[in-house]
């Protein structure tokens, strides 16, 4: 298995005073394209947290009393609710795209959008629906410490230095001015015991030397057996090694397993069921 599919390291997010909303948007918006400088790294995953969202709660008697239907509804907030370019500029030989933006951008703005404008009167949003801050809805939940948190992970590219990565990785969270009230655990990281695995498959090495002599000695009581055995191991993996190297290979695979030490945020998925309204969904700078 490739080990580009596991993260190399992975940091749960955790706040006193941010909700989890508040982190999910700090980690989106300036821990990723801040990370995604990285040479060598793929991409940066997140888990947790709960999207912003302004949810539209129509009552369907207000509604009906006007006249109106919830396509109505959808239709008025899909008409005010737009971003799209509508021509094009030329100065001093540059061209510049002009972009009209009437998307909402706080709640308000949604309570005022016109339904239906008479000679008579106004029907607006808030006059048929309650309009209120929301998420989306969460199937997954993070937890570190007992508190809810965000999980961001590093991914790395199939011919990326996992060690390299997250030694970058940490300089840059290590420099990031961090929001005060904010905690940041190293949930899992693969670079670390990669990082380790040369020494300790080193003491197998000289391990397995010792242990080998003492067998051929009981067995054999022949010194020169013994040692021609002893140099032929060593010499044996530094000429693979050399040869390796020469080919641009590496022993790499030994990253392949996934590293299961560490403490790692707890995962719990939620399944919720009933409560259907009729309310159309709409998330802030999110098409309708």
């Amino acid at each position: 298995m490739e080990p580009t599919v596991f993260p190399i390291i992975a940091y749960g997010l955790t706040s006193d005073k941010f909700t989890v909303t508040e982190l999910r948007d700090l980690v989106k918006f300036q821990i990723i394209p801040l990370l995604t400088t990285v040479p060598g790294l793929a991409k940066v995953d997140m888990v947790g947290g709960a999207d912003a969202e302004v949810q539209v709660m129509v009552d369907p008697h207000k509604l009906d009393a006007y006249g109106m239907s919830l396509s109505d509804v959808v239709s008025a907030l899909t008409a005010a609710n737009v971003l799209q370019a509508i021509g094009r500029l030329e100065d001093h030989n540059k061209l510049y795209i002009v972009i009209s933006n009437s998307k909402f951008v706080e709640t308000d703005q949604v309570r005022d959008v016109v339904l239906r404008s008479d000679a008579h009167s106004v029907v607006r949003i808030r006059d048929v629906a309650e309009v209120k801050d929301g998420t989306v809805p969460q199937w997954i939940r993070v937890v570190e410490d007992g508190k809810n948190a965000v999980l961001f992970q590093v991914y790395e590219q199939p011919d990326g230095n996992a060690v390299q990565i997250a030694g970058l990785v940490r300089d840059k969270l290590a420099a990031f001015k961090w929001p005060e009230a904010s905690t940041s655990r190293t949930g899992t990281t693969r670079a670390r015991w990669s990082s380790n695995r040369p020494p300790a498959c080193a003491d197998a090495v000289l391990i397995g030397l010792v242990l080998s002599g003492i067998v051929l000695f009981l067995f054999l009581r022949n010194w020169r057996i013994i040692l021609v055995a002893l140099l032929i191991v060593p010499a044996t993996l530094l000429t693979t090694v050399l040869l390796l190297q020469a080919l641009g290979q590496s022993f790499n695979i030994m990253d392949a397993r996934r590293h299961r030490g560490g403490r790692r945020p707890h995962h719990r998925r939620h399944h919720r069921h009933g409560g259907a309204h009729c309310a159309p969904r709409w998330r802030p700078g999110a098409p309708l």
